[in-house]
């Protein structure tokens, strides 16, 4: 391991709590939005995966430093609950476009066509 592996290992992790900073600032504004129509349920659970991904940051500060021992399978298993919760944010709005998406193909009606009662705005002809 040369001298850079060393150091960009010590600090990459300080650089990615504060880039999740950033993103916990974008997550506080979308999950605060009053839009009724907004379907935010993925977003919530992509913030639980930020969540577990500061935990899993915070844990290798702290391991790094010497301050804790974590175990081998402490950061896989982290890493796999991520992956789950982005994986079920995906189903989740797959669901979801499926379902708007059966909402709003309505059949036309007989008028709305465009055929000559409808174009002509008489009733008899």
């Amino acid at each position: 391991m040369t001298a850079a592996d060393a150091c960009l290992r010590v600090v990459a992790p300080y650089y990615n709590l504060i880039l999740v900073l950033i993103a916990l600032f974008f997550f506080y504004k979308i999950l605060t939005t009053r839009n009724c129509r907004a379907y935010i349920q993925p977003w919530r659970l992509l913030f639980v995966a930020v969540l577990v991904y500061i935990i899993e940051q915070v844990v290798a500060i702290l391991d790094i430093a010497g301050a804790i021992m974590v175990g081998k399978l402490f950061f896989p298993l982290l890493e796999m609950v991520i992956i789950a919760l982005f994986v079920y944010t995906l189903l989740l709005q797959k669901a979801y476009i499926e379902k708007s998406a059966t909402s709003f193909t309505k059949p036309p009606s007989k008028h709305a066509v465009g055929g000559k009662k409808a174009a002509t705005g008489r009733r008899g002809a």
